[in-house]
């Protein structure tokens, strides 16, 4: 999955960035190669949680999709051609965590919808 900062840069693999107040969060769910393998990846579950609980053994998560189906209106999800984008406008009060749970399957498999 990329993030990008508001700066455009994309975050580097396995690094990870809190998230101001206030920013708009995109994130472009996809895979190098996948397509040539028969293969895509979706996220299934996408959830924030604060800062402040980023080091407890159980953070209070807000799910924002939940079993690929969108809960929170704020969270929007596009189909790309080799993935997906997703994009959340929420206007959280403190710096937080964007987290998504993904799974990779065969493109005719057509999972990673809400069902």
């Amino acid at each position: 999955m990329l993030l990008q900062e508001a700066t455009g840069k994309t975050v580097k693999k396995g690094s990870s960035f809190y998230i101001k107040p206030g920013t708009k969060v995109q994130a472009l769910v996809t895979g190098d190669d996948l397509w040539d393998l028969g293969l895509e990846v979706y996220a299934t579950d996408c959830y924030i949680h604060s800062l402040q609980d980023d080091t407890a053994r159980r953070p209070k998560k807000r799910y924002l999709m939940k079993n690929s189906c969108i809960v929170d209106k704020r969270l929007t999800k596009q189909w790309k051609p080799r993935g997906q984008l997703l994009q959340y406008t929420g206007e959280e009060k403190s710096p937080y965590f964007f987290r998504c749970d993904l799974i990779v399957c065969r493109w005719d498999e057509e999972c990673g919808y809400c069902n």
